[in-house]
Parts: C-alpha cells; sequence; structure tokens
C-alpha cells in the first residue's frame, strides 16, 4: 500500500513524499530512516500523488454563468 507522507527535513522545510509499505508504522519508519519528523501520514487511494486533494471541483455552472456575462 503507499502512503502520502508529510514530513520536515533536516532543513527544516516541510516535505511530501509517496511510501510503498504494508501498514502505516512501517511507513513511518522508513521516513524516520531518511532523517524526517513525520507530520502527517495517510493512504493514497492509488499508486500516485493525489494532486487534487485541496482543490474544489470543476464548476460547469459557474462556467455558463461567466461565459454569458
Amino acid at each position: 500500500m503507499n502512503y502520502l507522507v508529510k514530513a520536515i527535513n533536516t532543513r527544516s522545510e516541510i516535505v511530501a513524499l509517496e511510501v510503498r509499505a504494508s501498514n502505516s508504522s512501517l511507513a513511518k519508519e522508513q521516513a524516520c530512516r531518511q532523517g524526517l519528523r513525520v507530520l502527517s501520514l495517510r493512504p493514497t487511494l492509488s499508486g500516485l500523488l493525489s494532486f487534487t486533494s485541496g482543490r474544489s471541483r470543476f464548476s460547469s455552472t459557474l462556467l455558463s454563468v461567466e461565459m454569458l456575462s
């Protein structure tokens, strides 16, 4: 299973990476071995990072209104 890890690196920067592990404890352990302090950890729905998280969905109604004006 893949996990999206948000962590702080050695330069105090927030980073996001995808880790493949059989459970969340092993995913956290992998990140820690890379010198990261884990802030959050969640399973991803697919093998790719979720690029749509945090974005709202496309509104076709709003587009129609904008095009009419």
